[in-house]
């Protein structure tokens, strides 16, 4: 075999070369989407290179056995074990230079749809997803589950997970290993729904999509996109709202994606577009992949696959896709429950203070489960009993907090019967009996997400709620560039600190007067690593001196629950500091002082931003003299009224 037949390496170990060059650039590494592709690259072609090498010994070496055989018979015996071997070379490079397909390295997202069968074909979806997550075990991959509906005998109706490879080998990418499994998966048994033996045939459909690396590697044209915020119908603000919230993005040529991964709406809706991209990626590279049509299988079920294929349903882990208060969140905001803080009047009766169920047979039993799922329906009905609005959603959280993992790879562990270790289990337990009597998740895990920042929260602080992110988008808006803003009562540093993280050529000062919340918030700007915030300690009346401004911002979320209120749900009444609840008997006193600062610092046109409750917006407006114009109260994500902003001068 003569070397004109690998003409075409001669280029690729130049490019080889150039990878490796680029892949020591400190600079390459900044982008992490472009060195990701760079390495996977360059491992494609380090085994071309490696081939390349060995076949250019072998054959070295048989030309000089043969030069050699006829004055050393030595030689001559070693020649038919060297024609082996170049020939098992050439072989290996030349299946080696066989176009990939170009996808064979990327991630992917699998989602399972029950088709004909009814609920057999819901239990057997969940057989093949406990089959996949195995698999991906086995491979080494990580999973987590996106979304997940569940059927009532336990199967899954619709499940979407995400599968992530560790090797930048496209050989052994995910995709290169899954692709072929999309299509229509047929089963003929005697289901756990059938008392008479009889035997039935059900189907399911398996969709696979190839995760693009970054977003921006899919154009899409945000005219073309509807976004919908879903929030729950509670009062909100500082009366949190108690239901999951979601991000759907629909695009107008019929692909839709919903996202409830995320700690905060912004990532929730970024991480929706980037699950959205796989199949618009397909789409507009007008590639399509499909199996043999296999004789076997339902009708719906078929058409359940064709017509799945033409979106993607991921919510990612959270997060929040896009985007994860006294809220719990996914690795994100959305798929996040919050406890309650609606208030009633104060004579109203309460549940007293520690006040949580006796704990449940399952917590407590000897010896103590072990197995991720048995812990997990135990976590669950404990914490029913205790009356926590959403068990679920609070165990799973809990369960990725103690692991170190996001919610749906804690998810696909318990689908799998995972084993935890014999502390992880008991942190675990100890953690459910605390939520159990009622002291807040956020407290537990230690966190609490807004926005694009994560925020430390614990004792002595208000966590934050969702509906502040609102406030702070007006004020965002009304910062010019360049330009300096001012947060009264910051707090954990929520405001103050997304302000600072969102526009780094801003200037901003934070006032908290409570010692306990002053730490938390500093604590929080080294967390985040604002370096143009400060935050200084004292009355919001007082505090901000005239060497300090002016102020082209200021914004504040004060205390604004009359003092006649109190919250029904233990966790506001025992962990949120009544300072940061109260406002005087009708809830504006903190308010006024804030006008009356915002008068004093701010520089003439300068913007006026602040969140009130539901019903306070009329009261906020009249507390605005001649001195302010452009008086306006905007709704939150709910629909309520929320933030009013007005302009001096």
């Amino acid at each position: 075999m003569t070397d004109q037949s690998f003409d075409s390496v001669a280029p690729l170990v130049a490019e080889h070369a150039d990878l490796e060059r680029q892949l020591a650039d400190p600079e390459l590494h900044a982008d992490a989407g472009r060195a990701r592709r760079v390495g996977r690259r360059y491992a494609e072609l380090g085994q071309i290179v490696g081939a390349w090498e060995t076949y250019k010994q072998y054959r070295d070496d048989l030309a000089a056995a043969r030069e050699l055989a006829t004055e050393d018979p030595a030689f001559a015996a070693e020649i038919p074990d060297l024609e082996l071997a170049e020939t098992a070379a050439s072989d290996r490079l030349r299946s080696l230079l066989i176009p990939r397909d170009p996808d064979d390295g990327r991630d992917v997202i699998l989602e399972i749809k029950a088709g004909e069968g009814g609920e057999e074909s819901a239990l057997f979806a969940a057989d093949l997803l406990r089959m996949y997550l195995h698999y991906a075990e086995s491979k080494r991959w990580k999973t987590e589950l996106l979304e997940r509906t569940e059927s009532d005998l336990g199967g899954f109706k619709d499940v979407q997970v995400a599968v992530k490879g560790t090797s930048n080998d496209p050989a052994e990418g995910v995709w290169a290993h899954l692709k072929y499994e999309g299509g229509v998966h047929r089963v003929q048994r005697v289901p756990k729904t059938e008392a008479q033996g009889r035997i039935h045939t059900s189907a399911v459909g398996v969709l696979v999509f190839p995760e693009v690396d970054e977003p921006e590697e899919v154009v899409i044209d945000p005219n073309d996109l509807k976004i919908d915020v879903f929030r729950s119908s509670g009062p909100g603000g500082q009366s949190v709202n108690t239901t999951d919230s979601a991000v759907r993005i629909t695009s107008r040529p019929g692909s839709w994606c919903r996202c409830r991964t995320r700690r905060a709406s912004c990532r929730t809706a970024r991480r929706a577009c980037a699950c959205c991209a796989p199949a618009s990626s397909r789409r507009s590279r007008r590639r399509r992949r499909r199996r043999p049509r296999r004789r076997a299988g339902a009708r719906s079920a078929r058409s359940t696959a064709r017509s799945a294929s033409a979106r993607t349903t991921t919510p990612r882990t959270g997060s929040a896709t896009t985007a994860p208060g006294t809220r719990r969140t996914t690795s994100t905001r959305c798929s996040t429950a919050r406890s309650s803080r609606s208030c009633g009047p104060r004579s109203r009766p309460t549940r007293p203070p520690g006040c949580g169920p006796s704990p449940t047979p399952e917590m407590t039993a000897a010896p103590a489960p072990r197995r991720a799922d048995e812990l997990l329906r135990a976590a669950m009905g404990h914490l029913q009993l205790a009356g926590v609005q959403d068990p679920r959603v609070d165990a799973e959280l809990l369960l990725a907090h103690v692991l170190g993992v996001p919610r749906g790879r804690a998810q696909a562990l318990a689908l799998m019967g995972s084993a935890l270790p014999a502390p992880v289990a008991q942190r675990y337990r100890d953690l459910v009996l605390r939520r159990g009597a009622r002291e807040p998740l956020q407290h537990l895990t230690g966190t609490a997400g807004f926005r694009r920042i994560e925020l430390l929260v614990g004792p002595g602080v208000f966590v934050p709620r969702p509906e502040t992110e609102v406030l702070v988008e007006h004020a965002l808006l009304g910062l010019p560039q360049g330009g300096s803003a001012v947060d009264l009562g910051t707090g954990s540093g929520a405001i103050a600190l997304s302000i600072a993280h969102e526009r780094p050529d801003a200037r901003v000062l934070a006032v908290e007067r409570s010692p306990e919340a002053f730490a938390w918030a500093e604590r929080n700007r080294e967390h985040v690593g604002a370096a143009n915030a400060r935050i200084v300690q004292g009355d919001l009346a007082d505090a901000v001196g005239e060497e300090d401004g002016p102020f082209d911002v200021v914004v504040s979320n004060p205390p604004y629950v009359p003092d006649g209120m109190v919250p029904r749900d233990p966790e506001v009444q025992r962990f949120d500091p009544p300072a940061a609840l109260y406002g005087g008997p009708d809830g504006l006193d903190p308010m006024r002082a804030v006008v009356a600062v915002a008068l004093r610092v701010l520089r003439p046109g300068g913007l006026l931003a602040v969140e009130h409750g539901e019903l306070q917006g009329a009261e906020v407006r009249g507390l605005l003299g001649p001195e302010w114009r452009d008086a306006a109260t905007h709704p939150d994500l709910t629909g309520r009224d929320r933030v009013t902003t007005a302009r001096l001068g």
